[in-house]
C-alpha cells in the first residue's frame, strides 16, 4: 500500500545510487558510494551491488597505475572507506586498500590533515579537514595492528591524533565523528 515503509524497496534504491555513482562519475566520493562501502555487512554483505560497489572502488584504485593519481583529495576518503568495509567484511586489509593507504599516507601534512582535502563548501564532508582526519582516525581503529604498528601507519596515526588534538571541533558533525573515533 501507498506509503508504507519498505525495507527491501529502500535498500534497492540505496544499491542502485551506489552502483549508479561509480559508472557515470568514475569515482568513489563521501556523498554516495563512499559510505555506502562502510555499510555494516548485517545490512548488505549479500547484496550484488555490495560486491559490484567494492569491485569497482578496487578496479578504480587499481587503475592508478595506467591511468596515474586523482587529486590527492580524493584518494583519502577511498582508503578509509575500504578499510572500514574491509575490516567488516573480511577482517584483514586487501591489496587495493593498502595501495590506497599508501598513497594517503605519503600525501598527508606533517600536522597531520591533507592540505588538498575536498574543499567544496558541500558540509558536512566535503568543506574542511577535520571530516578527513576523523575518517581515517575510525578507519584505523579498525584496521588490525598488525597493519597500525608499523610504518607509515604508525607515524600517520600520530599525526591523526596531533591535529585532533590541536584542532577542536567546531562544528556538532565534526564532535560526531570525534565520538566515533
Amino acid at each position: 500500500p501507498m506509503g508504507e515503509f519498505d525495507i527491501e524497496r529502500a535498500a534497492q534504491f540505496i544499491d542502485g545510487v551506489a552502483v549508479k555513482w561509480g559508472k557515470q562519475r568514475g569515482c568513489v566520493t563521501c556523498h554516495t558510494n563512499g559510505h555506502y562501502l562502510m555499510v555494516p555487512p548485517k545490512i548488505f554483505k549479500d547484496r550484488p551491488a555490495a560486491a559490484e560497489v567494492r569491485r569497482f572502488a578496487e578496479e578504480w584504485i587499481n587503475s592508478w597505475d595506467d591511468i596515474g593519481l586523482p587529486d590527492t583529495e580524493i584518494i583519502v576518503a577511498p582508503a578509509a572507506f575500504l578499510t572500514i568495509n574491509n575490516m567488516q567484511m573480511d577482517g584483514e586489509l586487501r591489496p587495493a586498500t593498502l595501495k590506497a593507504l599508501d598513497e594517503a599516507w605519503s600525501l598527508q601534512s606533517a600536522e597531520g590533515h591533507w592540505a588538498n582535502w575536498v574543499k567544496w563548501n558541500w558540509p558536512p564532508f566535503e568543506q574542511d579537514d577535520h571530516y578527513g582526519v576523523t575518517l581515517v582516525t575510525i578507519a584505523m581503529g579498525m584496521a588490525p595492528e598488525s597493519y597500525t604498528s608499523v610504518e607509515p601507519a604508525r607515524t600517520g596515526i600520530r599525526r591523526l591524533l596531533n591535529y585532533l588534538r590541536n584542532n577542536e571541533p567546531e562544528e556538532v558533525h565534526h564532535r560526531a565523528m570525534l565520538l566515533w573515533a
